[in-house]
């Protein structure tokens, strides 16, 4: 029987707390009453808070414990069929549902994240500030492109422009930077996932797995993109919508904004990372590779003349699959077919690789 996991719950609850955000022109300040939206497995009612406000919601965020929200309200032409880039940013807390306070913004130049240690504001170019939670009043700025937040550990990760390659991590408590390492960007990240402790596997450009507090770095070398041959024109820095990016409204870690790609490629063209029995499974387009958590190679295959594209890994009763989905992300998110798909089984721990199903590639990239 399988324990409860209490920190899926507490986020269930979160997000169940402020799904309710009703927009209703007849009153002046937020109300809150309790509403049924559900009814649970033993046929109890699912009740959650729902808070009406009397300006256009435009986004919400609420911190890790869930004990803050944020909310940015934008105002609307007199018809109310055009937005405006103006509008105003409300603080609340929520065992009291009250308003802490509230200043202007301009959403054509900012955006905001609800934090434990008060609000992340993000300016177009490379600089964030926060402001308390308190007061509304700014604690610290620091210049940096921001592309991943971690609530609880306390700390924003980014790079120093676009098209830099040195990540940093700067402190949401004080805005000084903690640590900086090297941690390339031209195929975007494709995932993170928690590990243990402060250590998150991170696809880039390879594998990493990084110790976020430390900047302490492990790196597996892959390849999960391709440069575009085909592409008449440069298309610049695209945001390619890449893992869990958003996720604004439930606290915790999640991508801040999406990372910046290099010009013409190809990307997401690797597999989830498996995590089974203390050893990782990984694929990109060219190998799947088992290693250790350590990354000593167990095992690894090359893959035949059809490569991989975007995968699923998966297991099932003792025995590794691939799902190949045959396809990669290109010109700003759009999904791009590479090759057929194709069905893999290998072994687990084995340096073995029984073809299901193969056909033969129907585009080249190098």
């Amino acid at each position: 029987m399988f324990a409860e996991n209490k920190s899926i719950n507490m986020k269930t609850h979160r997000i169940l707390t402020f799904a309710c955000l009703i927009l209703m022109a007849s009153i002046s300040y937020a109300q809150s009453e309790t509403i049924i939206v559900g009814k649970k497995t033993d046929g109890t009612d699912l009740k959650a808070q729902c808070y009406t406000f009397p300006q256009r919601v435009e986004t919400f965020s609420i911190s890790d414990k869930g004990d803050y929200l944020c909310i940015s309200f934008r105002e609307t032409t007199k018809s109310g069929k055009y937005l405006k880039n103006k509008g105003e940013i409300g603080f609340y807390d929520t065992k009291s549902s009250q308003l802490l306070w509230k200043q202007p913004i301009d959403f054509n130049k900012s955006r905001v994240t609800c934090l434990s240690e008060g609000v992340l504001i993000s300016e177009i170019g490379s600089k964030i500030s926060l402001l308390s939670k308190e007061t509304g009043a700014k604690k610290w700025e620091a210049d940096l492109f921001p592309v991943y937040v971690d609530d609880s550990l306390g700390l924003v990760l980014g790079y120093n422009s676009p098209t830099s390659n040195k990540l940093r991590a700067v402190s949401l408590k004080f805005g000084n930077d903690l640590w900086e390492n090297k941690i390339p960007h031209q195929y975007g990240w494709n995932e993170v996932l928690d590990l243990e402790q402060n250590k998150r596997l991170i696809v880039a450009d390879a594998l990493h797995k990084l110790d976020f507090m430390t900047g302490e770095l492990l790196t597996y070398p892959g390849k999960p993109g391709a440069h575009d041959t085909k592409a008449a024109l440069l298309q610049g820095l695209a945001a390619v919508a890449v893992g869990v990016a958003g996720g604004v409204a439930t606290g915790g870690a999640y991508y801040y904004s999406y990372v910046p790609i290099a010009n013409n490629t190809i990307t997401g063209l690797t597999s989830n990372i498996l995590s089974q029995d203390s050893l990782y499974y990984w694929a990109d387009r060219q190998h799947i590779s088992c290693m250790d958590t350590a990354f000593n190679v167990v095992w690894q295959t090359e893959f035949p003349d059809v490569k991989a594209s975007r995968s699923q890994l998966f297991v099932q009763d003792g025995k590794l699959f691939m799902l190949n989905y045959g396809y990669g992300l290109a010109r700003r998110s759009k999904s791009q077919e590479i090759w057929t798909p194709i069905y893999s089984l290998l072994q687990l721990a084995k340096r073995r690789r029984n073809l299901l199903q193969s056909t033969k590639r129907k585009e080249r990239y190098d």
